[in-house]
């Protein structure tokens, strides 16, 4: 044992600890205030693309992201510099996440749960690989803010692998539409192959077990209704990088038990002639074709609609515009119906500076639990406003609230149910037209030279000059037959007429609205759009 003497010789004989001169301390904390700063610029420029006001590839992703994680590394060994390694942990975190985004950049999906359901509860934006992106934002708005939207559950990705492994259909659908790529078989022979097999297809006993039970879970709540559920699509992509407006199938009014066969049809829609040539359009690779599902409580709208927080033609017009009709919404996404138009101003307190009401004759509506019909709307509602003035002004304050959670303009689909109050369908990022193509050559002329049809009539869903064959859609007519260079006319603007968008210059409808599925499609691919001309088809 060691005397007290030595024990005082011990200290006084230990060697002080080097220290590292100053001026390479400030060195080294100078350093790391540039690399923030660098890293705090990069990122500030890419939330500058992601505006939608800019134009980038994947190139400029490749690249910065590069770039990124350069600068990022510099700086955790900075840092542990000036700390003495205090902070070593960062390493290990640094590596996990520059193996995510390197995944992300060769197009594998993170966050893809092995649920085959999630409710609305436990769904956020990061699961969207899981959910898709309607079943992502829908979910959040409901958990994170007071705005009202329909009780739900999501069937996820990973439900949609198990169900086509568990049919052997997976390798095989792959299969099909490589031939279809390769021209061998044309896409309406792919799709028909592809949509039997899976209808024909069985839902595993698993599968039905979970979603019967957590559409159940959501039934007990309501003792004095037999609860009937909407039942839509969620791809991957759908409402994010591609809109896919009006691609999917949606089944409406859908009772508990019927929920797995309404799951089927709702993923053969994936496959539809329409979906197969629009994901071939925008480029998609196999991995990404992939559906999730909504299962949302059926909401009995008194009226419907659809809300953009900003004109996507004239956004410097500072407007919202809201189309809006008797009953469910479907036939108003679809252009299926004439509906009533009203322009707010985006600034408190959001006042009407334009409104057109049409007469709407018929409308939407419930079957009790299990069917959806056509029905006449009462004589004195027909030309009554489909919305009150408290409604637009709730339905503006609501547009706003999303507009600034999600940093984006947004694309609102809403219903009124019976009780007058404003629900929440579904919300998207709003794609806006910013900048007008400038006038290459002075059109006044024409009018003298050739006879005009008619002019100041209809809608611009997307502003533009086109030229080419009218080709009218006919009834019973086939898109097959559309003529490349031609400009579609349709009695109505549904978003089957999307098939033809990379033939077509241009397309003019009889009834429709700047807020449908195919104006959406129209201002994706910049093709000229003239909508509810009214007679244009008769000309």
């Amino acid at each position: 044992m060691q005397s007290f003497l030595q024990q005082i010789r011990g200290i006084f004989n230990r060697k002080k600890k080097e220290t590292v001169p100053f001026k390479i301390l400030f060195a080294e904390f100078k350093k790391s205030l540039e690399l923030n700063n660098q890293v705090l610029d990069i990122i500030a420029d890419a939330n500058d693309k992601l505006s939608g006001d800019y134009i980038f590839d994947e190139q400029y992703i490749q690249s910065t992201c590069m770039e990124l994680t350069d600068l990022i590394r510099q700086l955790i060994v900075t840092i542990n510099h000036l700390t003495e390694q205090k902070y070593s942990e960062l390493y290990t975190s640094f590596h996990l996440i520059e193996e995510e985004i390197e995944s992300l950049l060769q197009g594998q999906m993170l966050n893809q749960v092995k649920d085959l359901i999630l409710p609305y509860a436990s769904v956020t934006r990061d699961l969207t690989d899981s959910v898709g992106g309607k079943n992502a934002h829908i979910a959040e708005i409901g958990t994170l803010t007071d705005l009202r939207i329909p009780e739900g559950f999501a069937i996820t990705t990973a439900a949609f692998l198990f169900f086509l492994q568990e049919n052997e259909l997976y390798d095989w659908i792959f299969t099909i539409r490589k031939q279809w790529r390769q021209k061998v078989i044309p896409v309406e022979e792919a799709s028909q192959k592809i949509q039997r097999a899976i209808l024909d297809a069985t839902v595993p006993p698993q599968l039905e077990e979970v979603i019967l039970d957590a559409a159940a879970q959501i039934s007990k709540g309501y003792r004095d209704i037999v609860p009937c559920f909407a039942v839509r699509s969620s791809a991957l992509g759908e409402d994010e990088i591609s809109s896919f407006a009006g691609q999917y199938l949606s089944c409406l009014n859908i009772p508990v038990k019927e929920i797995p066969q309404a799951y089927k049809e709702v993923v053969a829609s994936l496959f539809s002639p329409e979906a197969m040539e629009y994901r071939l359009q925008m480029d998609f690779r196999p991995h990404e074709i992939m559906m999730a599902v909504a299962c949302q409580l059926m909401v009995p709208a008194k009226a419907s609609g659809v809300m953009y927080t900003y004109d996507p033609v004239r956004p410097e017009m500072e407007t919202m515009i809201i189309n809006s009709a008797w009953g469910l919404g479907e036939p108003i996404v679809a252009g299926e119906v004439p509906t009533d138009a009203f322009v707010l101003d985006r600034q408190p307190p959001n006042d009407v500076r334009e409104m057109q009401i049409v007469r709407k004759d018929q409308s939407m509506v419930l079957r009790g639990c299990g069917g959806i019909g056509i029905d006449g709307v009462e004589e004195e509602q027909r030309t009554e406003s489909s919305l009150t003035k408290r409604q637009l002004q709730e339905l503006a304050r609501i547009g706003v609230r999303l507009e600034r959670y999600f940093k984006r303009p947004q694309d609102i689909e809403f219903a009124v149910d019976q009780q007058e109050r404003v629900i929440v369908l579904q919300s998207r990022q709003l794609r806006l037209q910013h900048e007008r193509a400038p006038r290459a050559c002075d059109l006044t002329g024409l009018g003298d030279k050739y006879s005009i049809i008619f002019r100041g009539r209809g809608i611009a869903a997307m502003e533009g000059i086109a030229t080419g064959e009218a080709w009218v859609m006919r009834e019973g007519g086939d898109l097959k037959d559309f003529p490349m260079g031609g400009i579609l006319v349709a009695r109505h603007a549904t978003p089957q007429l999307a098939r033809v968008i990379n033939r077509a210059t241009g397309f003019i409808t009889d009834v429709g609205s700047t807020t449908g599925h195919l104006a959406t499609v129209a201002r994706e691919f910049r093709v000229p759009a003239l909508f509810n001309t009214e007679n244009g088809t008769e000309l």
